[in-house]
């Protein structure tokens, strides 16, 4: 998938990096070897060198600033690109959470109102049921009286001195 491309490509980066950082720490080590084998005492000399001469002092802490903006552009640009990929997933999912987090929010809200009005509610159904109870009684009532016959129509006649039947 797209992802999986992405995440491989920033893995090739990151060990393009590391392998880079190992280069330059494997040239450095060459160079330090090289120079002790001509003379040992060489970068001690160099270092006072250094040291004494504010224009070569000057020359070192301007390569050591731009080894460093180097490295914190590099950074900023690694995030960048982590932010960018963050901001092309929400585009792609960010509808469904804003939606799903909208749910959540009134399902809190329900819930919050729930806990602190049941009992208030659970009292106003009780007093509503007994209120309706005696109007329920009485139209239930007139209801079954209607629909009904009276037992005397329910049995039929004899006609002429057979028994009654039901």
């Amino acid at each position: 998938t797209l992802t999986d491309g992405k995440q491989r490509k920033g893995r090739r980066t990151a060990i393009k990096q590391r392998m880079s950082v190992a280069v330059m720490r494997m040239n450095f080590m060459r160079v330090l070897t090289q120079a002790s084998l001509k003379d040992e005492s060489q970068p001690e000399k160099e270092a006072e060198r250094i040291r004494g001469d504010p224009a070569a002092l000057a020359k070192v802490v301007g390569m050591q600033r731009k080894v460093k903006e180097r490295f914190t552009v590099r950074r900023k640009r690694e995030s960048a690109e982590a932010v960018l990929e963050l901001l092309r997933a929400w585009r792609r999912d960010g509808s469904f959470f804003v939606v799903c987090a909208r749910f959540f929010r009134q399902v809190k809200r329900v819930q919050h109102f729930w806990r602190r009005k049941s009992a208030q509610l659970l009292k106003t159904i009780a007093l509503v049921e007994s209120m309706w109870a005696p109007v329920e009684f009485q139209v239930c009532k007139a209801i079954v009286t209607k629909a009904s016959k009276p037992v005397d129509d329910l049995i039929r006649k004899p006609r002429h001195g057979r028994r009654a039947t039901i």
